[in-house]
């Protein structure tokens, strides 16, 4: 048969659809329809292969020319328009190419050629098997183009994949999965939507042994990833069941304020409904009858709260689609409310069940509820609280009336004022009705009371009591002018408060309506007290009033006492917390006498106890004359407890001290009178007596509360000793500590809050800097194995931020003050004196922290009003702190950049710098002194031992005489101990290391580095004959590197990070030349000309010094560590030198590797 010309043509046409597809104005129809012209015409062509077998070339054709053209657009980015025309077009040609196919397909099986059962096999799903084949080989490509053209050309196809190869499909879901792990945000963004569309159901079944399911990658996707277009896509896509609507409820936390929005938009309110559902199943796995109540909580309370509007506008939404929901399905609670406009939203508040709910757990109801309000205007201008509405009241249609009249008066816009008196004036109810209802629902209570009594456990009281409290908390919002509805009022409240079967739970809300009764705060405390007497004293049993008696009472009539006790205690706990003058209420004398003292021995009952202790702190708080004695009292109790003090009692003690000082202040100490017992209620006295329960205090609770209550003082100003915030920072970076949520919280809003209110808690922030940063570091050493802390560097990040003078800038505005703009160059003197170390030894991340910290720190721009005092003295401890002790690698690195900067900043303050004058200058005086105590004036003195610091011609005249003489020096490294391979020497003098350059060692055998002469930049020859070998000051070699075979690889454990040092294993490399030493800047001074005797002992010890180089040299030469400078070095002595830590010389002597590397090559 001969060859068909089309065949030819195929590819040729093929190029020109995609060619036109590529260009606007995008029509994908018309492109669709010619290329499918095209394989329409090739898939006919067919050639025979014998045996009736026919191979479809022209089929084969089309799919390779088709290919050719599609791997011609996977190179283009992400952006180009010509790649995204093609990607779009060639998902949208394998939609329309299935169609096609699966068209003639079914009009086979209508014609009765192809049988119903046989599998579907087409031209269309030949051609999307081979296309998809091609594309996976892609997932894995190295350049990132490709794998994002490839995900984003398989995202087009797989609505319409059809039914696949089982071996394709783990393919794709192996190169999908793989591609979640991608460094690209596009590509693991894709790979989440096409594993979410392509395995939206696969159990751990489906999964081949050992690996994860899709939709546990996709959920921890969502919880990890950084990337929020990431997160979006998978919640959106991702199936929708018991296992991941939890998930997607968290997300109502995310960072992101988009996610957050899309889940409500997009998906819970989507999720409400089941599409193509009859009515019995329309309910979605998002309706809110459908959702636990801790989602629903979770929905609400997040959604209603977020600090982003357009977060708090989808929840709102969402709530309103919930109760079109309700109302669709007519679900009304009682027959009688199905005309109201209320039904739907009675129907949401049932699921809630807010009657097993406390009255701090009814927020989530509430905002719920005034959401609704909110956003529905019908429901909000005509609802009505007619007087039907009030005989048949339910849990959900008490709480209603409540919020809404709540909502009216909080909302305090001009525009609507007219339009909510209006609606207050027709749904306030008069307060005789109110009353009436309080009091059928009391009595109605009483009444299921003694049904309970009976076994009658129905749960009417429970909901009885709930409706009650309603109407109770619902009274005090109605109109103030209803004299008539008042007098009813007043008697009956009065009466339940004397009723001892009232719930304790109730007495609040019967306070508040005495409260708005009485004219005045006297007249209130007045009817309290004369209650609390008439039951006190209508007590006709002695053994009440008699502790004796009392306790010889059988334990039930005890416990009625006990009951009634507590009982009397509450109503005054109450009342004193709605009392807030500090005049002279008469009447609390016998809360005091008769009520709170008796019950202050009751150390048998911690309950009564407890209460008694609440109530006397809150009367400190109303009566002046007890404060000293309750203050004294409970610092007692604090510094030495009594046995069998309780966490609860403790807490109580600290919150009254707290209450005592923060409410009268630093004046509470004028109201102690003149007698011996009080002379130690002193200021000073109280706040050291705090601080030493803030360090040893061990229980996380009664730690929060102190932390707490020193926050509050140091703001108001009561406290303002620098030490108690050095201490509530170690609190703060304690690793015990690090899980308490509630002092982590409370100290990290207060250090911010108390460094960014002004000028002067900035400058003591940043003067309390390097001690906090001491502490932390001590402290840090002595971690345990599983303990974790603070980083040094994220430390050194919240001090920048609290002490950075812009921030503050902004608060003091609006008080008219001005920050300290030179806050962080006084931190920079700080820390850089510090970094002398001559008090505290750093660790290496310690000290990098601290010197990547200096250019993080602000430089205000300089002015006429800028001196050199602040910038001169960083100036002079950067140039000495290079010449002592000068930081390698990153910290080089930093500390150049700001040195940089601050010339750059401050050049005109810089400009003409000299050191005799500033010398001369009173500002510099301490700087000075400081700065001359690193250099000892005193020839015999053997340095500062805690810095280690030498001057340079010190440490050359005497540092080798005396290590040389010495049996064991404090820089011995563990290389002494390490036995030599060859013969014992006698002397230890072998065993040691020399000395070939100065240098001194701290006390951990640490050796400090100093400034270096060009004297100590020398080359040492080795020839055996020569007896004594002379320092020669000549530059060293640079011609290359010496030959291997005479020289020692000495590990390096730099100071500072870098390339880690060959071990005794490693390959020997050839050690690059040093680098040269920088010239020192600064010498050593003399008080006075050096004197002929003294010239003379300096030659003397000058000319002992180089025997002891000579002696040291034949030793080292002679030992069978190093070989002669002709022989080679076996491989295995070149092993033995290398030895990590143990080599011949310490990480720190870089100095001495130079000058015997140098001296071995030459």
């Amino acid at each position: 048969m001969t060859k068909d010309p089309y065949l030819d043509q195929i590819p040729g046409y093929v190029a020109a659809v995609f060619h036109q597809a590529q260009l606007p104005p995008v029509n994908y129809r018309k492109n669709c329809v010619n290329l499918h012209k095209i394989q329409d015409r090739a898939k006919d062509i067919t050639l025979s292969a014998g045996r009736g077998r026919i191979k479809v070339i022209g089929e084969a054709a089309f799919q390779n020319a088709f290919l050719t053209c599609l791997y011609r657009v996977l190179p283009t980015r992400k952006g180009d328009l010509c790649g995204d025309h093609v990607a779009r077009f060639i998902g949208a040609y394998m939609k329309f190419a299935n169609e096609r196919a699966h068209e003639e397909h079914v009009a086979g099986i209508d014609a009765g050629d192809i049988s119903p059962d046989e599998d579907e096999d087409t031209w269309g799903t030949r051609f999307t098997a081979k296309v998809v084949k091609a594309i996976v080989q892609g997932f894995g490509a190295k350049d990132k183009a490709v794998r994002f053209r490839c995900i984003q050309i398989f995202e087009s196809i797989i609505p319409f994949l059809g039914p696949i190869d089982e071996d394709l499909y783990f393919e794709l879901r192996r190169g999908l999965l793989d591609r979640t792990k991608d460094k690209e945000t596009i590509v693991r963004s894709n790979a989440a939507k096409c594993l979410a569309v392509l395995c939206p159901h696969e159990t751990p079944e489906d999964a081949r042994e050992g690996e994860a399911t899709v939709q546990e990658t996709l959920l921890e996707m969502l919880s990890t990833d950084s990337s929020p277009e990431v997160r979006k896509l998978i919640v959106v896509h991702i199936a929708l069941n018991d296992a991941t609507i939890p998930h997607i409820v968290k997300r109502t936390r995310d960072t992101d304020a988009s996610v957050r929005k899309l889940v409500y938009k997009e998906v819970l309110k989507k999720g409400i409904y089941n599409p193509n559902e009859d009515e019995g199943t329309r309910r979605g796995l998002c309706h809110p009858a459908r959702l636990s109540l801790e989602d629903l909580e979770t929905i609400i309370k997040n959604g209603l709260r977020d600090r982003d509007l357009s977060v708090r506008g989808a929840a709102a939404s969402l709530i309103d689609e919930w109760v079109k929901a309700f109302e669709s399905e007519c679900v009304k609670p009682e027959p009688d409310m199905e005309e109201r406009l209320e039904a739907g939203v009675i129907s949401l508040l049932e699921l809630f069940n807010v009657v097993k709910r406390a009255p701090e757990d009814l927020v989530v109801v509430e905002d719920l509820l005034r959401s609704i309000f909110t956003s529905r205007k019908e429901l909000f201008d005509h609802i009505e609280f007619q007087d039907d509405y009030w005989r048949e009241l339910g849990p959900e249609n008490a709480i209603l009336p409540r919020v809404f009249i709540q909502h009216c008066r909080s909302d305090t816009g001009k525009h609507n004022k007219d339009r909510l008196a209006n609606i207050l004036e027709n749904n306030l109810p008069v307060v005789s009705v109110i009353a009436k209802c309080v009091e059928s629902l009391y009595d109605g209570l009483l009444k299921a009371y003694e049904k309970e009594a009976v076994g009658d456990f129905s749960g009417r009281s429970a909901k009885r009591e709930f409706i009650l409290r309603e109407m109770l908390v619902f009274a005090p919002l109605l109109d103030s002018s209803d004299q008539f509805g008042w007098q009813q009022m007043d008697p009956l409240i009065k009466r339940l408060l004397e009723e001892d079967q009232l719930p304790l739970a109730l007495v609040p809300p019967c306070l508040d309506i005495l409260r708005k009764l009485a004219p005045n705060e006297y007249e209130f405390v007045k009817t309290v007290v004369e209650i609390v007497k008439g039951i006190h004293e209508g007590i006709g049993d002695e053994a009440y009033f008699d502790a004796k008696l009392r306790q010889s009472l059988p334990e039930e009539e005890q416990a009625q006492y006990d009951e009634l006790d507590f009982r009397q205690l509450n109503i005054y706990i109450q009342m004193l917390k709605r009392t807030h003058s500090t005049g002279k209420h008469q009447h609390i004398e016998h809360v005091f006498d008769d009520v709170v003292v008796p019950n202050l021995k009751r150390e048998d009952n911690h309950r009564i106890l407890e209460a008694a202790m609440t109530c006397l702190g809150l009367c400190a708080l109303v009566r002046k004359n007890v404060v000293p004695r309750v203050l004294l009292e409970c610092l007692k109790q604090i510094c030495r407890p009594p046995e069998g003090t309780t966490v609860e009692i403790t807490i109580l003690l600290f919150q009254t001290v707290f209450d005592l000082l923060l409410n009268y202040g630093n004046g509470i100490y004028a109201l102690a009178p003149n007698e011996p017992e009080f002379e130690n209620l002193t200021r000073e006295k109280v706040h050291e007596v705090l601080l030493d329960q803030l360090g040893e205090l061990g229980n996380l609770e009664v730690l929060a509360v102190v932390c707490e209550g020193l926050a509050k003082m140091i703001l108001s100003g009561d406290l303002t000793d620098p030490v108690a915030i050095i201490n509530l920072l170690q609190r703060w970076t304690d690793p015990a500590i690090q899980e308490c949520q509630p002092i982590m919280q409370c100290l990290s809003y207060f250090f911010q809050r108390y460094s960014h209110s002004s000028a002067k808690n900035q400058q003591t922030m940043q003067k309390i800097f390097m001690d906090v940063f001491k502490c932390v570091a001590k402290d840090r050493q002595k971690l345990g194995e599983d303990e974790e802390m603070i980083s040094s560097a994220k430390l050194c990040e919240f001090f920048e931020h609290w002490t950075h003078p812009l921030v503050l800038e902004d608060v003091l505005k609006s008080k008219l003050e001005t920050a300290e703009y030179f806050v962080h160059l006084d931190m920079a003197t700080e820390i850089l004196k510090e970094l002398f170390e001559r008090t505290y030894k750093f660790q290496k991340e310690d000290k990098k922290a601290l010197f990547q910290l200096l250019p993080k720190l602000y430089m205000p721009e300089p002015d006429d009003h800028t001196d050199g005092l602040k910038v001169v003295p960083i100036k002079l401890l950067i140039e000495n702190l290079r010449k002592y002790k000068s930081p390698d690698g990153p910290s080089n690195t930093a500390l150049t950049k700001f040195e940089n900067t601050l010339k750059k900043q401050y050049e005109a303050q810089l400009e003409g710098f000299s050191d005799e004058e500033y010398r001369k200058h009173e500002g510099y005086i301490e700087l000075y002194a400081f700065l001359d105590d690193l250099i000892p004036l005193d020839d015999d003195e053997e340095g500062d031992s805690k810095t280690g610091i030498v001057p340079p011609e010190e440490a050359r005249m005497r540092g080798q005489k005396r290590r040389s003489r010495s049996a064991r020096s404090a820089g011995t490294t563990d290389m002494d101990e390490v036995e030599s391979p060859g013969p014992p020497e006698s002397s230890s003098r072998a065993r040691k290391r020399p000395r070939l350059s100065a240098g001194t060692t701290d006390d951990d055998g640490e050796r400090s580095m100093h400034s270096y002469t060009k004297e100590e930049d020398v080359e040492m020859g080795v020839p055996p004959q020569r007896p004594r070998p002379r320092l020669v000051a000549r530059p060293r070699p640079s011609s290359g590197p010496p030959d291997p075979s005479e020289v020692i690889y000495i590990s390096s454990d730099s100071d500072e990070e870098g390339p880690s040092a060959p071990t005794a294993s490693s390959r020997p490399q050839p050690r690059p030349q040093p680098k040269p030493r920088p010239k020192p800047v600064a010498r050593y001074r003399r008080s006075s000309p050096p004197t002929v005797k003294q010239e003379e002992e300096d030659q003397l010890e000058e000319e002992e010094r180089e025997e002891d180089i000579d002696r040291d040299i034949s030793e080292l030469l002679s030992s069978q560590r190093i070989s002669s400078p002709s022989s080679s070095v076996p491989s295995r002595n070149v092993s033995h030198v290398t030895v990590g830590h143990d080599s011949l010389f310490s990480s720190d002597d870089e100095e001495e590797e130079d000058e015997v590397s140098g001296l071995l090559a030459d």
